[in-house]
């Protein structure tokens, strides 16, 4: 095996293993998908207010585009993450005040 091989075995692995995140491709086109429920919404709401993203994520799915195939997030892996960042900002403003 030379070094080509060897990128190439390394690129296929860390492409498959970042696809993991995601369940899919889904057949479903993404217009179909609530603007609310897209993923590019869930990061700007994250910064705007982290209470709805939580709320949204643990009542239904976010899904994401990815080269033109719509996969969804698994086990509420974003609303957990906003859980988490919105439990370490309560902690950070009881320790301030």
């Amino acid at each position: 095996m030379d070094e080509r091989d060897f990128e190439n075995t390394n690129t296929r692995e860390k492409k498959s293993s970042s696809r993991e995140r995601f369940i899919g491709p889904l057949d479903l086109s993404y217009d179909e998908i609530p603007i609310y429920r897209r993923r590019w919404f869930a990061v700007l709401l994250m910064g705007l207010f982290l209470p709805a993203v939580i709320i949204i994520h643990f009542t239904g799915d976010i899904y994401a585009l990815r080269d033109k195939k719509v996969y969804k997030y698994p086990d509420h892996s974003l609303g957990k993450f906003a859980l988490i960042l919105l439990i370490a900002g309560i902690i950070q403003l009881i320790l301030i005040v």
